[in-house]
């Protein structure tokens, strides 16, 4: 027999994730606090790839939009973000532009 041991005799170490979530309950708190979710566990702000998803446009589209004031971003850095009030705005105006 061969002195090694072979790797399906061997059970592979699990590794957990880890998630902001369960390793900030120190305590049973009911709520929970994430910086970039609300109460409905809906983001705050999007990515660029996101919001045109969330929108289904394309990323050109998308920018276009930005470009001409149509949807508000702000900068975080150098990454740029959408709020997604702004997603939400952006819907609403072009529902009502549609109803006149």
């Amino acid at each position: 027999m061969n002195p090694r041991t072979s790797a399906s005799s061997r059970a592979p170490a699990r590794v957990e994730p880890h998630n902001i979530r369960t390793s900030a309950r120190t305590n049973n708190t009911k709520e929970e606090v994430n910086a970039t979710t609300t109460a409905h566990d809906a983001p705050l702000l999007y990515t660029l790839p996101e919001a045109a998803a969330l929108l289904r446009i394309s990323r050109t589209k998308l920018y276009e939009l930005l470009t001409a004031h149509e949807i508000e971003s702000i900068h975080i850095g150098r990454s740029r973000k959408i709020p997604s009030a702004a997603l939400h705005d952006y819907i609403e105006r072009l529902r009502i532009e549609e109803e006149r």
